[in-house]
């Protein structure tokens, strides 16, 4: 037990002089990069606003002056909108907890269907948009049914539905 005691009083002899701070892992100031690393953390729909100033830069530096040509501009909101709504729709369906893997069918089904009749048949415009949009809802009619009544799994309805549909 003496041997015990001995070591103890060497050991605390060599503790003698010994810092006595309780250790620290905080930075004092974070530095840019964190900042940046917690502001993205903290508001994380500001990543794709970040990407699309970014892009909008690139492409005004590549292409000059006629990225932000009227006609550019307006050509570009026509290509922007379709995929707008549809990411409108799919942002419902994915919110109400199901999975719709047959909106792009669809979609080119009612489109094809407006064009052939118009431009093939002759029909025009105006009727030929109702049947495509009543195209559009039929298929959503068949894929509704058979998941509200049916019962069948909404990813298995629609993976089929849009499968069907394709060439």
């Amino acid at each position: 037990m003496s041997d015990d005691a001995s070591g103890s009083a060497v050991a605390e002899k060599g503790l003698a002089g010994a810092a006595q701070v309780v250790a620290s892992f905080e930075e004092d100031a974070p530095g840019p990069i964190r900042r940046l690393q917690a502001f993205l953390h903290s508001y994380p729909t500001a990543i794709p606003f970040i990407v699309l100033i970014v892009a909008i830069a690139i492409f005004s530096v590549a292409a000059g002056s006629k990225f932000f040509a009227p006609f550019n501009l307006s050509l570009v909101l026509q290509q922007v909108t379709i995929i707008g709504v549809l990411g409108i729709a799919q942002t419902l369906i994915i919110l109400t907890a199901g999975i719709d893997l047959s909106v792009g069918a669809i979609m080119i089904l009612s489109s094809i269907v407006m064009g052939r009749l118009s431009v093939v048949a002759g029909v025009p415009v105006e009727i030929s948009f109702v049947l495509g949009i009543g195209t559009g809802i039929l298929c959503g009619l068949i894929n509704g049914v058979l998941v509200a009544l049916v019962k069948l799994p909404p990813f298995i309805v629609t993976l089929g539905t849009g499968r069907s549909m394709a060439p």
